[in-house]
């Protein structure tokens, strides 16, 4: 409702409209704030919330009937965001990180389209919001800690805004102030987290590589390549260890291109595993977890000592869509029975590495694209219904053929006259 009142399960209860909320200017980073990584102390932080500054709301009509969206579990953030648009902004749903994976919709009206982020997971959270806005918020767009841009949502234009967290903190809701048609006002929520999970421990400096797209001719295969490897400190000793890479995705060539088929390939050294409970794992991710997807498994019932190189698989189809990412993350994780040193502490392959190994990206260069994804309505009590994104109805596709059949008609006809 936008009345005022609160009698729906699937919107937000109004606060009082902030006459001036609490206001944190827009952090100027000293290096690409959407590269920050927060910080992963152990030490229990104090919870801190900051407000942003308010966008838009400069029509008639001021910021109109404001809600606050927050979660109302201990330091939640905002895990997927939803906006509905007419051309304006006039509907925004959150998903939190909680256990629950809790959400709140605000919206206008009716009408509109909804399109979403993707979810994120891990330690990853947005930090970033660029918007347009002067009487209504005209189009949003979210950027993660890892440096991936959701699409614009929204396509009207007004006053062009960056807006950064403080260092360290993440989205953790919104207050919106709703019109009679659109979305009039905004302002970020953030907070700070105490840690962040990782598996098994907090992770060291991840391994990092560009993949430059440019180098190649739109519609041809780039091949990147990272090798890495990691000590066996001690034998014996060893748990599940993951090991994360990244390769950052760029376009020497001044373009905005982006990495089409995905396809990866993966080789390692051969230093212990003899045995069906040594192996590697390779994730398409950069955690962990259930529900994230193995690429494949390599070296059960292998050799110990052998120490050549060897072949997991190659040009492997990948399943993610990296049509709007810019940035690639995988995960090794080596079994608890693979030693990279012997139990006198000599190194079984040169180096006395845990991990050995190689894995190429390869990509076909296309031009941008930004698909959209429709909101999950089996986590929304009160879904909006939502029209197929980009397809015509069949009918009037239809009816549009045969108009042009008879138009073409029609001046063939005349050209023969």
């Amino acid at each position: 409702r936008t009345d005022g009142s609160c009698g729906c399960a699937c919107i937000a209860c109004p606060t009082a409209a902030p006459t001036q909320p609490p206001t944190t200017p827009p952090t100027e980073a000293t290096d690409n704030p959407t590269t920050v990584e927060p910080s992963l102390s152990p030490t229990p932080n104090p919870y801190v919330v900051e407000y942003s500054q308010k966008y838009g709301g400069t029509g008639p009509t001021a910021s109109g009937t404001v809600y606050e969206m927050r979660s109302d579990a201990s330091r939640a953030y905002v895990s997927k965001v939803c906006v509905k648009d007419t051309g304006y902004v006039n509907g925004v749903q959150l998903f939190w990180n909680d256990e629950d994976r809790t959400s709140q919709t605000v919206e206008a009206s009716s009408s509109g389209t909804w399109n979403c982020t993707e979810q994120v997971n891990g330690y990853e959270c947005f930090n970033q919001v660029n918007l347009n806005s002067g009487w209504y918020i005209d189009n949003l767009q979210f950027v993660t800690t890892d440096n991936v841009t959701s699409p614009s949502f929204g396509t009207s234009a007004g006053g062009s805004n960056s807006v950064y967290a403080p260092p360290g903190f993440c989205l953790a809701g919104m207050q919106v102030g709703i019109g009679s048609s659109y979305m009039n006002a905004i302002w970020f929520i953030w907070s700070n987290l105490t840690t962040y999970t990782l598996s098994p421990t907090p992770s060291p400096t991840i391994p990092m590589t560009e993949c430059d797209l440019g180098q190649v001719a739109v519609g041809e295969d780039v091949e990147c390549a990272l090798s890495t490897t990691v000590v066996d400190s001690a034998y014996g000793e060893n748990a599940d260890f993951v090991w994360p890479v990244r390769f950052y995705l760029v376009d020497s060539d001044g373009g905005d291109s982006y990495c089409s088929n995905p396809r990866l390939s993966f080789s390692y050294v051969e230093n212990d595993f003899a045995g069906e409970d040594k192996y590697l794992q390779v994730y398409e991710s950069r955690y962990v977890s259930p529900g994230n997807p193995v690429v494949a498994t390599c070296g059960v019932n292998g050799e110990s000592g052998s120490c050549s190189e060897q072949s997991c698989f190659t040009a492997k189809a990948l399943s993610k869509d990296y049509s709007n990412r810019n940035v690639m993350y995988f995960a090794i994780l080596v079994s608890p029975a693979v030693e990279g040193i012997d139990s006198t502490g000599e190194a079984i392959c040169d180096g006395g590495y845990l991990i050995d190994a190689t894995l190429t990206v390869l990509c076909t260069r296309m031009d941008t694209l930004s698909p959209t994804q429709s909101p999950d309505s089996s986590q929304t009590p009160s879904p909006t219904a939502m029209p197929t994104v980009g397809r015509q109805d069949e009918s009037t596709a239809g009816e549009q053929v045969v108009g042009y059949m008879a138009a073409t008609l029609l001046i063939g006809l005349y050209m023969y006259i």
